[in-house]
């Protein structure tokens, strides 16, 4: 397959003519696109016929050449590729889940500040000889009677009684972890997904470029089949032109055997109406002087006519 066209080959491929070509051409380039040229001539790729077809008929349905270029070259500039969307994705719900997550700490800060104000100490003074259950027994009656979600016992340096200190928001502040780690694992979960989904975006493209690779080595063989059956024709038609010329020569001799075959018929027989007329003449006159001789005769012996009287 050939890496550069000719304007003629592009024209004999999209069946588009030469001048609409090169008025596509000429207005591609006056937009900023730019087109290889050896000299005088314009070279063209498979990218560049590609976009001529498309242009030539966006001109042929609104009829205005610079809005189909100007159209076509926007098209192409706006037009992200595959990569760059699965990233820009990728970046959006990173940015999204960081803003997020800032906001979470910065309300988790302030959850802790509030717990300080929201924790209450209550003196108690425990009989060391009763038992660990009963103990825990009364705290569980102190948390109910002040409505406190759970009780941390803590060791009173300045005297033997124990503190008990009451934190309303401690169930809160685990499930606001909890929170975080599942809005992290979703966060992990969906960073995965786009993942998996550009990786397959990625095989999906090379999958399309290798198919197009392969429509392209098979429209190549068919190019060149269809150039060698060309120069097959070519050849044929040689041979043929050939043995026109050889039947047109062999029918102007046959023509002027015809000819030459029809004066020599004439010319015999015309010298065979003539052999006809002169023996004609010869007879006549050959019998006219058989009656003239014998009045001749008759005249010349008077007697014999008198002896018959």
């Amino acid at each position: 397959m050939k890496s550069k066209y000719t304007m003629s080959d592009v024209s004999n491929r999209l069946k588009v003519s030469k001048s609409d070509v090169r008025r596509i051409s000429q207005e591609l380039e006056k937009q900023g696109y730019s087109i290889l040229k050896n000299g005088n001539t314009r070279k063209f790729n498979e990218l560049e016929i590609h976009s001529i077809e498309l242009i030539y008929k966006e001109y042929k349905l609104s009829n205005n050449l610079y809005n189909a270029v100007k159209m076509y070259l926007s098209t192409i500039n706006s037009s992200p590729t595959i990569n760059e969307t699965g990233q820009n994705n990728i970046d959006s719900f990173t940015s999204q889940y960081l803003e997020n997550n800032h906001n979470n700490y910065q309300h988790n800060e302030s959850t802790q500040i509030e717990k300080k104000d929201d924790i209450i100490e209550v003196a108690f003074n425990p009989d060391s000889n009763q038992s660990k259950e009963t103990t825990q027994r009364q705290f569980d009656q102190i948390a109910q009677s002040n409505d406190i979600d759970s009780i941390e016992l803590i060791n009173n340096k300045s005297s033997d009684s124990k503190i008990i200190v009451l934190n309303e928001h401690h169930s809160s502040a685990s499930s606001m972890n909890d929170n975080d780690q599942e809005l992290f694992q979703e966060f992990m979960t969906k960073i995965t997904g786009l993942t998996e989904q550009n990786e397959q975006i990625l095989i999906q493209n090379n999958t399309l470029i290798q198919q197009n690779i392969e429509k392209d080595q098979k429209l190549e063989k068919i190019l060149h089949s269809v150039e060698e059956k060309s120069e097959e024709l070519q050849q044929l038609v040689t041979v043929i032109e050939e043995k026109d010329e050889k039947l047109e020569e062999l029918f102007e001799e046959l023509e002027e055997r015809e000819i030459t075959r029809d004066a020599q018929v004439m010319r015999m027989i015309r010298e065979l109406q003539e052999t006809k007329k002169m023996i004609a003449a010869t007879e006549k006159k050959s019998w006219k002087q058989s009656i003239k001789s014998l009045f001749v005769k008759q005249k010349n012996n008077p007697e014999k006519q008198n002896r018959f009287v």
